[in-house]
C-alpha cells in the first residue's frame, strides 16, 4: 500500500534537541533542560505515533472506505453492506482491507512462493480470525469470472493482463491435458511463466494485432480489453476520446468493470516524452475522468467498479532520452530548467485546440500539471492518491445520498505488487513476469467483493 505519512525516526528529534542545548552550572538552566528532556521524550512517543496511526488510516483504506467506517455500516444493515467494499461473509472478506493488505505483502515480497499458491495467516490477531486466500487455479477462474462479462478498459498495463488471461483460458479449456490445477499446485512463479510463456514473449505468442480477450464462452463467460496502448496509438484525438469505449461498455453490460489510463498522462515534456494538450487536460480533470466512469458503469448496470491503480515507474530502468530527461527534471540544478520549458511548450499547445476551454489551461494548472504529473514514480503517486481520495468520496456518497444504488467501486491496488526486479530494462513501467499474479489477485478481490447473491438474476438481464 502506498503511505504518503511515514513515521519519522524518533531519534531525528533527540538529536536536534541535543545540538541545540548546551549544559550549565545553574540551577534554572539544569531545570530547563529537564524540561526540555521531558518534552523531547514525549515527541518522541507521541509524535511517530500519530503519524503511524494516520498511516494506518491509509494502510486499511486501499478499496476505499477506512476499515471501522467499512465496519460500521456492515453492521448497520446489509442493503448498506451492498453498497461497500466488503460483500461476503467468510473471514477474509469481513475484514477484506486488513486481509488484502496482508496478502499484497506478501505477493511483493515473495512473489516466487506465493504468487501462485494458496495464502493462509492462521494467527492474524486477536480481532482477526484466519485468513486463507486461494492460489490460481481452474476453480479460481471458473469462481470469479465464470459466466460473467468482464470489461478492461485502458492502456497497455491492462491489455497485457487480458492478454495472459487469454493464454490461460486457451491452455485451461482447449487442452485437457494441461491443466492448472496439475501444473501450479506447488508452483513458483517463474517455472509457471515458462510453461505457459516459454519465450517470455509480451504477446504470449499472439499476433500483435488480435484483440485480447477470452470468449464468449458457452457458459456465458466474456472478458475483453478496449482501450489505446502506447506503442500502436499515436497521441491525438483517438486516444484523448473516450466516447467509443464507453460505447462498448453499454452494449456489453458487463458485470465487472476494471478501468486506468494514468500512464498515459505523465510527462517528460521537452526531454523525450512531449503530450498532446488532451493528456494534460486529462490529468487536471482526472476527478471529473473518474466520476464520468462510474456514471457510464451506473448507466450499464455494472455491479462491480474496479479502479486501477497507476503502474509503479522505475526510472533507474530508463534508457536514452527518457533516462536523461528524468533526470533533469529530477536534479536540483536542471530542474526549474525543465519545468519552465514545460511551462512554455504546453502554453504554445492551446492556440491549435480550439475545442478545449482555455480557463482549464490556466499559468497554475499548467505550473501544476509540469510539476506533479513528470514521468516517475512522484507522479504516479500522486495520481494514486487523488484515485483513493476519490473512491472513498464516493462510496460515502453512494451509501448516504442513493438508497437505489447496486454499483461497488473498489481500488484494484497491483501497483504494491510491483517490483524493478521484473521490468525490463529500458521499460521501467511494466511487470510482465508478475501478471499471473495479477491476475490471482484479482480473483481473490472479485471473490469478495462480487455480490454472488445478485448471479441468476444478473445472468437473466444479461442474457435480455
Amino acid at each position: 500500500m502506498w503511505l504518503p505519512f511515514l513515521p519519522q525516526h524518533p531519534h531525528n528529534h533527540s538529536h536536534n534537541g541535543h545540538h541545540h542545548h548546551h549544559t550549565t552550572t545553574t540551577t534554572t538552566s539544569r531545570v530547563q533542560q529537564i524540561q526540555l528532556l521531558v518534552i523531547g521524550l514525549c515527541l518522541i512517543c507521541i509524535l511517530p505515533t500519530r503519524l503511524f496511526l494516520k498511516s494506518q488510516k491509509w494502510r486499511f483504506s486501499s478499496l476505499g472506505l477506512p476499515l471501522e467506517e467499512a465496519e460500521a455500516a456492515l453492521k448497520k444493515n446489509s442493503k448498506t453492506a451492498k453498497k461497500l467494499p466488503i460483500i461476503n461473509n467468510t473471514a477474509e472478506c469481513r475484514y477484506f482491507p486488513e486481509a488484502l493488505f496482508q496478502l499484497t505483502n506478501s505477493l511483493h515480497d515473495n512473489p516466487e512462493q506465493y504468487a501462485l499458491r494458496p495464502w493462509k495467516l492462521l494467527h492474524a490477531g486477536p480481532k482477526y480470525p484466519a485468513w486463507h486466500f486461494p492460489g490460481l487455479s481452474s476453480q479460481l477462474l471458473q469462481t470469479t469470472f465464470g459466466g460473467k462479462h468482464v470489461v478492461l478498459t485502458g492502456d497497455s498495463t491492462l491489455f497485457y493482463l487480458v492478454r495472459w488471461m487469454q493464454t490461460l483460458y486457451h491452455n485451461v479449456t482447449l487442452d485437457s491435458t494441461n491443466k492448472l490445477d496439475d501444473m501450479w499446485v506447488d508452483t513458483d512463479m517463474t517455472v509457471a511463466n515458462y510453461a505457459l510463456n516459454p519465450d517470455m514473449d509480451w504477446q504470449v505468442g499472439w499476433a500483435d494485432d488480435t484483440l485480447p480477450q477470452v470468449g464468449p464462452l458457452k457458459d456465458g463467460t466474456h472478458i475483453a480489453w478496449f482501450g489505446h496502448r502506447g506503442d500502436s496509438t499515436t497521441p491525438g484525438k483517438d486516444a484523448c476520446t473516450f466516447e467509443p469505449l464507453w460505447d462498448h461498455v453499454r452494449v456489453i453490460q458487463p458485470h465487472i468493470w476494471m478501468v486506468n489510463f494514468g500512464l498515459h498522462w505523465l510527462h517528460l515534456e521537452g526531454e523525450g516524452r512531449d503530450v498532446p494538450l488532451c493528456y494534460v487536460q486529462a490529468w487536471l480533470q482526472y476527478e471529473d475522468f473518474l466520476e464520468q466512469v462510474v456514471r457510464v458503469a451506473q448507466e450499464s448496470n455494472v455491479k462491480l467498479l474496479l479502479f486501477k491503480t497507476t503502474n509503479k515507474i522505475c526510472t533507474d530502468h530508463f534508457r536514452g532520452d527518457y533516462a536523461d530527461g528524468v533526470a533533469r527534471y529530477q536534479r536540483p540544478d536542471t530542474s526549474g530548467d525543465a519545468l519552465t520549458k514545460c511551462h512554455h511548450l504546453i502554453r504554445d499547445l492551446i492556440p491549435s485546440y480550439a475545442q478545449i476551454p482555455t480557463e482549464i489551461f490556466s499559468a497554475k494548472n499548467v505550473k501544476r500539471y509540469c510539476q506533479k504529473a513528470v514521468m516517475d514514480e512522484f507522479g504516479v503517486k500522486d495520481l494514486n492518491h487523488r484515485l483513493l481520495e476519490f473512491v472513498q468520496h464516493k462510496q460515502r456518497q453512494l451509501v448516504q445520498e442513493d438508497a437505489t444504488n447496486n454499483l461497488t467501486i473498489a481500488i484494484y491496488n497491483d501497483h504494491d505488487l510491483q517490483s524493478c526486479t521484473y521490468s525490463a530494462p529500458e521499460d521501467g513501467r511494466h511487470y510482465h513476469p508478475l501478471n499471473l499474479m495479477r491476475i490471482r489477485l484479482l480473483g481473490n478481490m472479485i471473490q469478495c467483493l462480487y455480490p454472488h447473491d445478485d448471479d441468476a438474476n444478473d445472468k437473466d438481464h444479461h442474457n435480455n
